[in-house]
C-alpha cells in the first residue's frame, strides 16, 4: 500500500511537470508570431513607402494615389518624408489636376516646361499625363524618347506607340511615324515600329521609308533601307527611283 501511495505522488509530479512544460511550450508558440510580426513591420512599411534606392538614383519619389484620369498614378503632393516640395514637384501636381478637370491644353503647356525636370520622377510623371492626352502630345512625348534615364525613355516609347496606334489619318501617322523613328536609338524597338509601314498605302509607306533612309539616325536609315527592299523588292537607290516604283504600283 506504501509503493502504491509513493508511485502515485512520482505520476503525479511528472503529471505537474508535464502540465508546465507544456503551458511553456504554448505560450512560446503563441508570441512567436507577434515577434515575427514586428520583425516584418519595418520591411513591410519600406515596401510601402515611394522612396527606394536603385543604383544612388530616387525612383518614385513621390507619394502616388489614383487620380480621375482612368487611375493613372498621381502626384499626392507631399513627399514620404515630410519635406516640402520642390517647385517642380508642385508643378506636376498643377499638370495633373488641369487633367483631371480636362484642360488639356493647360496640361500640355506644363508638361513642356517639365519635360526638361531634373527629376526624372517628375519627367516620368510628364509621360504619364501625355499618354493620357494622345495623339495632340505626340510631339513632346517624341521628345522624352531619348530622355537620359532610360526608365523615363522607354515609358516615352511605350506612350509614343499606343497613341500612334490611335491615328486614324494615313498621312499623319506617317509623319508621327518618321519622326518618332528619326530619334529612337533601340534596335529592337526601331524594328517593331517599321512594321507599321506594312499598314499605310504604298505611296505613304515608301515616301516614308525615303525619309527614314535620310535621316540622321543611322541605325533607323538601316532599318529603313531594309524595309525599302521588303516593301518594294528592289534596293534604294535614290527618291527618284522610289517615285517611279510609286508610279508603277499605285493601284496596288
Amino acid at each position: 500500500m506504501k509503493q502504491s501511495t509513493i508511485l502515485l505522488s512520482v505520476c503525479g509530479v511528472f503529471a505537474v511537470l508535464g502540465l508546465g512544460f507544456g503551458g511553456w511550450l504554448f505560450v512560446k508558440e503563441r508570441r512567436a508570431p507577434e515577434g515575427q510580426g514586428s520583425e516584418r513591420s519595418p520591411g513591410s512599411n519600406a515596401a510601402q513607402g515611394t522612396q527606394v534606392k536603385n543604383g544612388g538614383r530616387t525612383n518614385g519619389v513621390l507619394a502616388r494615389m489614383s487620380g480621375t484620369n482612368g487611375g493613372g498614378g498621381k502626384i499626392a503632393g507631399a513627399l514620404t518624408n515630410g519635406a516640402p516640395q520642390t517647385a517642380e514637384q508642385s508643378m506636376a501636381v498643377k499638370m495633373h489636376d488641369f487633367l483631371d478637370t480636362g484642360d488639356e491644353a493647360a496640361a500640355l503647356q506644363v508638361a513642356l516646361k517639365l519635360k526638361t525636370a531634373e527629376e526624372a520622377a517628375v519627367r516620368a510623371d510628364v509621360v504619364e499625363v501625355l499618354g493620357w492626352i494622345g495623339i495632340k502630345a505626340l510631339p513632346i512625348l517624341s521628345q522624352l524618347m531619348v530622355d537620359p534615364d532610360p526608365d523615363v525613355a522607354r515609358a516615352a516609347i511605350a506612350q509614343w506607340k499606343r497613341t500612334l496606334s490611335e491615328i486614324a489619318d494615313d498621312s499623319m501617322k506617317a509623319d508621327m511615324l518618321i519622326a518618332g523613328m528619326s530619334v529612337i536609338k533601340d534596335q529592337d524597338e526601331l524594328e517593331s515600329c517599321v512594321m507599321e509601314f506594312n499598314h499605310l498605302p504604298n505611296d505613304l509607306a515608301v515616301r516614308g521609308l525615303v525619309k527614314l533612309i535620310q535621316s540622321d539616325n543611322p541605325r533607323a536609315s538601316e532599318i529603313g533601307r531594309a524595309h525599302y527592299e521588303f516593301v518594294t523588292s528592289e534596293a534604294y537607290h535614290s527618291p527618284e527611283a522610289a517615285e517611279k516604283w510609286i508610279k508603277e504600283n499605285q493601284d496596288q
